[in-house]
């Protein structure tokens, strides 16, 4: 599959090796395909005024290693990369990465008078899942588009998601929004 996408860039871009970012590069980390939804999962439900903590878990999935953990050592740094600048920027970036922590996209651990010094990023596709266990989640159009994304991209799902999505399909639709299942 590689060897065929490169051939093909070849024919359509002609030589542009130079231009493209490579697995070879330094700096180089891994994402997962679906997280563009997950960032709009993150921002749903969330009035303008409340800001957009998709920024901040942007910001930590470029920090991290394939691990899925990073050392936050300078705040600020992550504070200015997610896009926080001025007078609230810090506090915003805090309330941000609390809100993450509280809807379960990550796990914070504190050093010294650093709350958030280490982060794990959650598995999306768990958090996915329990966002549906506990009816969080009642997008039907965001839920259709990431079903129809883990088909694209053959996604390998955790039980538990596989369990959620199944129990999902099971109810009836009204309009735009599943209803609370009780």
């Amino acid at each position: 599959m590689a060897r065929k996408r490169l051939e093909e860039r070849q024919r359509i871009f002609g030589d542009c090796e130079a231009e493209v970012w490579n697995l070879g590069a330094k700096g180089f980390v891994s994402i997962p395909r679906i997280l563009p939804l997950i960032m709009l999962l993150v921002n749903s439900g969330r009035s303008k005024s409340a800001g957009n903590p998709s920024k901040v878990y942007l910001d930590l999935w470029a920090r991290a290693f394939d691990a899925g953990f990073l050392k936050i050592g300078d705040e600020s740094a992550s504070v200015y990369s997610a896009g926080y600048t001025g007078k609230r920027g810090a506090r915003t970036w805090r309330e941000h990465m609390k809100f993450l922590r509280a809807q379960g996209f990550i796990k914070v651990a504190e050093s010294g008078n650093r709350p958030f010094a280490y982060v794990l990023l959650v598995n999306p596709y768990l958090v996915v899942a329990r966002q549906l266990a506990s009816r969080k989640i009642r997008d039907l159009a965001w839920i259709n588009a990431f079903i129809e994304r883990i088909g694209e991209i053959g996604a390998v799902l955790p039980v538990e998601l596989s369990l959620e999505l199944a129990k999902f399909r099971g109810v009836e639709v009204v309009g735009n929004v599943a209803p609370q299942r009780t």
